[in-house]
């Protein structure tokens, strides 16, 4: 099996919303997925009110695409989250990686968390 954007976006669904009831894609919050190889992009569109809680929801949406990759046989190595305004400005962006042995955002392939979770993280505005 290969992982593919519906396998992103339906990994995305397991992530709940900030202040809103429901998940990132039924409350419409994704609004681009882009897949390569073993790198995952996405930008989201959030309430400005939950903006303390965006490396919270980048955090958890890497781990559950991670765990989609592993469940379709392609780890995934790179997530970037990108928070967008309603223009699509890029407001936060949050950067999730994992390679062999460093601190990671991302869980091991087989499932267990990397030793020390870290998410790289700018704000623009």
């Amino acid at each position: 099996m290969t992982f593919t954007k519906d396998n992103a976006r339906q990994a995305l669904s397991s992530v709940p919303a900030p202040g809103k009831t429901g998940d990132l894609v039924s409350t419409g919050a994704v609004e681009w997925i882009a897949h390569c190889e073993a790198a995952v992009s996405i930008k989201l569109h959030l309430d400005q009110a939950t903006r303390g809680s965006w490396d919270q929801v980048s955090a958890a949406c890497a781990s559950a695409l991670v765990r989609a990759g592993a469940a379709a046989g392609q780890p995934i190595t790179s997530v970037i989250v990108e928070f967008v305004d309603h223009a699509g400005t890029v407001l936060h962006t949050a950067r999730s990686a994992a390679s062999g042995g460093a601190a990671s955002a991302l869980p091991n392939p087989s499932g267990t968390p990397a030793t020390t979770p870290a998410v790289t993280s700018a704000s623009t505005h």
